[in-house]
């Protein structure tokens, strides 16, 4: 999840994600390379979404604006207004005198922006990207038409909406109209992956009532030869209600795949729980078997890390066989077939 502020002065609207959850203040001034900013409003946003926009603004926060400044200047020639105090936040801000990079730093533990905690939890480093688009209340409307909010009109310093009663259904989508095969030699290495997982649906009770389920469009996916990401569409039944918004019209699936090449090992026939004091003999004694190993492990696989068993309680139940199984083999390795998979044995006495 990320939180993006919006903030718009004169004709020129900004889109700043700032990792905030709400904010608004059209009393607090914010000097800035564009001028006239003073109103701030922020909203958490789901992953997927897209907005067009034009890059403005690179904000940085830094344990000493002064200091890092000063540094900037040595090092790359840019050169800053201030720093300015803003107490109503918290914090000091040096803004450039040209280009788009500006900096801030905490000057109260309690800062408006989080500052404080963000130095202290990830370090100094990028904290904010401004965006330019054309029409602020037309990009406002799109984004928060999906949250529930009507009869937007923002101005320099206000902000004035209508937040209609919404109700949320979370599903788990289904992926079972996905099928995929891959080429010669190759095949997954450990399991796959799909995010998100569930979709979080918005609307009215009555209009959630009637989804029960979601479903990603048939997709068939030939010839993989490497680990891939593969972006899969949900069939769009919300679509059907007005008022209905779901968080993330897409999934992800990651397929980890690897080359695989066949090998063969010879391996004993060890019998669990035989009685020691018996002369049991086992023909074979060893049998081979053949498996799928990734190419990058075969350095790492050998036969001392199988263990192939047979179970003594067969012998005491009277079977004239006993049945083999694979009790340990590497991680990542694919049974293909034994040259056995059952032994005689002989009791000597």
């Amino acid at each position: 999840r990320m939180s993006a502020v919006l903030l718009s002065g004169k004709r020129r609207s900004e889109l700043i994600r700032y990792p905030r959850n709400f904010s608004f203040d059209s009393e607090s001034p914010y000097p800035s390379a564009s001028q006239g900013m003073r109103g701030t409003f922020a909203m958490t946003k789901e992953e997927g979404s897209m907005i067009k926009a034009e890059l403005n603004r690179v904000a940085i926060i830094v344990k000493d604006v002064e200091a890092a400044a000063k540094e900037f200047e040595e090092m790359f020639g840019i050169t800053f207004y201030g720093p300015y105090q803003d107490n109503h936040v918290g914090v000091d801000v040096a803004l450039p005198r040209r280009g788009g990079l500006e900096m801030m730093s905490p000057n109260r533990p309690d800062d408006g922006v989080m500052a404080t905690q963000k130095l202290a939890e990830k370090g100094e480093g990028i904290t904010g990207i401004a965006f330019r688009v054309d029409d602020l209340d037309e990009m406002l409307r799109e984004q928060l038409d999906g949250y529930g909010i009507r009869n937007l009109n923002s101005s320099r310093d206000s902000l004035q909406l209508l937040l209609v009663e919404r109700s949320h259904k979370v599903l788990r989508p289904s992926i079972d109209s996905l099928s995929f095969s891959f080429a010669d030699g190759y095949g997954l290495y450990g399991e796959p992956t799909v995010s998100p997982r569930e979709v979080t649906l918005y609307g009215t009770e009555e209009a959630l009532a009637q989804i029960n389920e979601l479903n990603v469009k048939p997709l068939n996916i030939t010839g993989i030869d490497g680990s891939r990401r593969y972006r899969l569409v949900l069939e769009p039944v919300w679509k059907e209600f007005g008022d209905v918004y779901v968080s993330s019209e897409y999934l992800t699936l990651t397929l980890p795949v690897e080359r695989f090449v066949e090998r063969e090992y010879s391996l004993p026939v060890i019998v669990e729980g035989a009685d020691t004091t018996v002369n049991l003999r086992i023909y074979p004694d060893h049998v081979n078997v053949r498996v799928w190993v990734a190419q990058k492990d075969i350095p790492s696989v050998s036969a001392d890390r199988f263990l192939l068993v047979a179970n003594y309680r067969d012998i005491l139940n009277g079977s004239q066989r006993l049945k083999l199984r694979l009790a340990r083999f590497p991680e990542g390795v694919r049974i293909r077939s034994f040259s056995s998979d059952e032994v005689q044995y002989v009791i000597i006495k």
